[in-house]
């Protein structure tokens, strides 16, 4: 069942499946923190377009490596914020969650 405002997950093989696709768009909430620094330029280089959702509490240049990358798009903003990651979702084909481990 979806959730009240249409924010549920999408279905984990379909999630999987799309993964597994290039040119897939994929959401990394918390993209610059310790573990999204290194898995974001790996989806980039695998020719997934990336959203990043991060607060960027270590600061802006963590991704400065791919900060150039026309397939990358940097989202300051709060998971808690639900328009916000509304409209970091739009268009997502999957979603990696690292925010807040």
């Amino acid at each position: 069942m979806a959730a009240p405002n249409s924010m549920a997950a999408p279905n984990s093989m379909a999630a999987q499946n799309n993964l597994a696709a290039p040119n897939s768009t994929v959401l990394v909430t918390g993209g610059a923190g310790y573990v999204g620094a290194g898995l974001v330029p790996r989806l980039l280089a695998r020719g997934h377009r990336v959203k990043v959702l991060d607060l960027y509490l270590y600061g802006d240049r963590v991704l400065a490596a791919v900060a150039d990358d026309p397939n990358l798009e940097q989202i300051r903003g709060d998971i808690r914020d639900r328009a916000v990651v509304a409209q970091a979702l739009a268009g997502c084909d999957a979603v990696i969650h690292l925010a807040c481990i």
